[in-house]
């Protein structure tokens, strides 16, 4: 999973350091840098590839910025470029440094040693869940109801993806509507219900009418929620302890039963 990424010059973002977990939620004024976070995931896992060749992707699959100038933040230095270091697991971040051609619609690192294929020699581990197929970006902005709906083979069945808009959701329920959920939550579920603590798996019951969201960074069960629109109302009661989020009178999640 990725241990922390630290972004320079990046849109909104003039340096910030991001310690991640399981569960990240991202909570600010307008114009802080959610979204931009955001767009920092989403163009490195559509670089996935040229990242091989030091290139990184500013328009793609998942996400278009447009050139380097509007991914560059507005009030850089002259001699300032942008900076990005990625950490997964326990091993030290692979800092990647881009210069900067004005119209250009892609960054290209520097100072990269290359192999005789024209390759950098230190690469991105692209086995990371980042960069595989249980990925999913989920916008705000969700398609309108449609009388015709959309079918994408690569999406749903090689990606495992519903599109960033959602507009795959019903082909993926009529493909993959009947395969069982692989993992049990039973424990996890009876923990929350008796006081405990949960492990490895993060999940979060919300009630904010638009929210952004990533899944798929983790290779254990998790999911990651990023709030974009944080100036729309949110009910009284999130204010309140994680206990008064669930209410329930059982002490006890039965499986493979009614509850």
């Amino acid at each position: 999973m990725i241990k922390s990424i630290e972004l320079k010059n990046f849109k909104s973002i003039k340096a910030k350091y991001f310690p991640l977990r399981n569960l990240n939620v991202l909570l600010g004024l307008n114009g802080q840098g959610k979204s931009s976070f955001i767009h920092s995931l989403l163009i490195l896992r559509q670089s996935a590839d040229s990242l091989k060749r030091g290139v990184l992707q500013l328009n793609g699959n998942e996400f278009n910025i447009g050139t380097t100038k509007d991914a560059l933040y507005q009030y850089s230095g002259k001699n300032e470029s942008l900076s990005i270091a990625l950490a997964f697991d326990d091993k030290e971040p692979y800092l990647m440094n881009f210069d900067y051609t004005i119209g250009s619609d892609v960054f290209n690192q520097i100072n990269k040693e290359t192999d005789v294929y024209g390759e950098a020699k230190d690469k991105l581990d692209n086995k990371q869940p980042l960069f595989a197929n249980n990925f999913q970006y989920l916008n705000a902005n969700r398609i309108e109801p449609q009388s015709i709906h959309k079918k994408s083979y690569t999406s749903v069945v090689t990606l495992n993806n519903i599109g960033s808009l959602g507009q795959y959701t019903v082909d993926y329920l009529e493909t993959k509507g009947d395969e069982d959920i692989e993992f049990d939550m039973t424990n996890e579920i009876n923990s929350i219900l008796t006081g405990g603590t949960t492990g490895n798996t993060g999940w979060i019951i919300s009630f904010s009418p638009e929210l952004e969201l990533i899944t798929g960074l983790t290779e254990n069960y998790s999911v990651g929620f990023f709030s974009r629109n944080t100036q729309t109302f949110y009910e009284p009661f999130l204010q309140t302890t994680f206990d008064d989020y669930i209410s329930d009178d059982r002490n006890t999640f039965y499986k493979n039963r009614e509850n």
